[in-house]
């Protein structure tokens, strides 16, 4: 390393610190607390004034100071009971006796084996970030990160064991605790001539922190249990067994707390169910006549179109179902009286009009959804959200748990809207059996 004007002995840094954090609050004591005659205070600053004449015989023969226990007590004590002489030291002060405990503890003869420390390389600004902490440190120091935040230490120590030795003195050393605490609590370490792009910085701290297998969204939790007000006749005979694959998929959908992960479970039914219905229609048609080639062709068709074109039939039919049927009440009506309920004030609707033009969407279009065409509309939004979790292209919107916070209206859309009318519509399918997507024969007869 180039020996600068600016590089000193990591020992040095270690003492320096130290001393500099000892003297900030006795001279504070001797300007404006001295006069007071607490003794209680004065003990404390006594304790301090003997620890110092300690910390620099120690500093003299080279070793390292060993009571640091002591001296971190007093401070804490400080912080309860007389909080205004550590000025702003208050804020630091935890962080820097951690990092004074780890460097304490090692090897006292390979610390002159640590190359000088350059106060010029590294610089410690605020960061605002959604990281608690963050550690990088390559091959070469000097493209090593570190975030830390001040307001929760308690996994302080587990942190700094992470820390390149070389690094501990260069955090301690930028760790200057007569500054104002900026609020945000959260800090950055990185090289002095660091390009300033906090998104670009961002960025590569998410894609290393998900290459190395862990999280970094913060998942919208929805855990609202099934509930079914609509017309269901259990019936143990009538023969589920031919719907346990999607038995099976909505367990899975129970089991998911995140509410992205829980729409695509559902849609996976719903995906199921739309190319099942002509598989239905057309089998179940035919009864106990032999099913032919022209058949087989007629099927291929219906079950190759288009997913959207499909989706929409789907629930054309889907959508007339009973939901009471002594209220002669349609799915159709439920699902419109749902949209009714999410658009109730002027708010809301333009929150969700807002959301349906990043699904590409006219401005204000809900004003353009009634009851004759709540069927085309409900489908296209189930299929637009889909592909926006799905899809990942340049020229479509992508939703994310990393986005999902920016658009309010996308949380109700799904609880209020999507989710409940989908999870209905589901469950009375299934229970009822509906001909729709039920098989009355076991088997397709291809001669006699």
């Amino acid at each position: 390393m180039q020996i600068t004007d600016t590089s000193k002995k990591a020992i040095d840094i270690y003492y320096d610190k130290l001393e500099s954090l000892i003297n900030s609050v006795i001279t504070e004591y001797e300007q404006n607390f001295e006069r007071e005659n607490i003794a209680e205070l004065d003990n404390y600053i006594a304790v301090l004034n003997d620890s110092l004449d300690t910390v620099q015989d120690k500093r003299a023969t080279g070793e390292f100071y060993s009571e640091l226990e002591v001296i971190f007590g007093i401070f804490n004590k400080l912080n309860d009971e007389y909080p205004a002489i550590l000025k702003e030291a208050i804020h630091y002060f935890k962080i820097i006796f951690a990092l004074f405990s780890k460097i304490s503890r090692l090897d006292i003869s390979v610390v002159p084996l640590i190359p000088l420390i350059d106060e010029d390389m590294f610089k410690l600004i605020p960061f605002d970030t959604s990281f608690e902490e963050f550690y990088f440190s390559p091959a070469d120091i000097r493209k090593a990160i570190i975030v830390f935040s001040l307001s929760d230490l308690s996994g302080i120590n587990d942190f700094l064991n992470k820390f390149n030795v070389e690094l501990l003195f260069h955090l301690l050393d930028k760790l200057d605790f007569t500054n104002e605490n900026s609020g945000t609590q959260k800090y950055l370490l990185i090289a002095k001539d660091s390009l300033d792009n906090p998104d670009s910085l961002k960025s590569f701290m998410n894609l290393y922190e998900v290459s190395v297998g862990k999280e970094i969204h913060n998942a919208y939790s929805y855990e609202q249990t099934p509930s079914i007000r609509s017309d269901v006749e259990w019936d143990y005979s009538k023969g589920y067994q031919q719907f346990d694959d999607t038995i099976y998929i909505l367990s899975e959908y129970n089991y998911q707390k995140n509410i992205i992960d829980k729409y695509l479970k559902l849609y996976q039914v719903i995906e199921n169910f739309m190319f099942r219905e002509p598989i239905c229609s057309l089998v179940n048609l035919s009864g106990d006549v032999m099913f032919s080639i022209r058949d087989f062709q007629n099927l291929y068709k219906r079950v190759m179109e288009n997913e959207m074109n499909a989706l929409k039939k789907f629930m054309k039919l889907a959508l007339t179902l009973n939901y009471k049927e002594t209220e002669s009440i349609k799915f159709k009506d439920i699902v419109y009286l749902n949209w009714g309920n999410l658009i109730n004030t002027p708010d809301k609707t333009a929150e969700i009009n807002g959301f349906l033009r990043k699904l590409g969407y006219k401005e204000n279009y809900s004003e353009t959804v009634n009851l004759g065409n709540i069927q085309d509309f409900f489908s296209e939004v189930v299929y637009k959200l889909r592909n926006c979790i799905v899809h990942n292209k340049e020229t479509e919107f992508h939703l994310t748990y990393g986005n999902f916070s920016e658009y309010p209206a996308i949380a109700r859309l799904l609880e209020d809207f999507l989710i409940v009318c989908l999870e209905e519509l589901t469950f009375n399918m299934l229970i009822n059996k509906s001909q729709l997507i039920s098989y009355n024969y076991p088997h397709i007869k291809l001669f006699r």
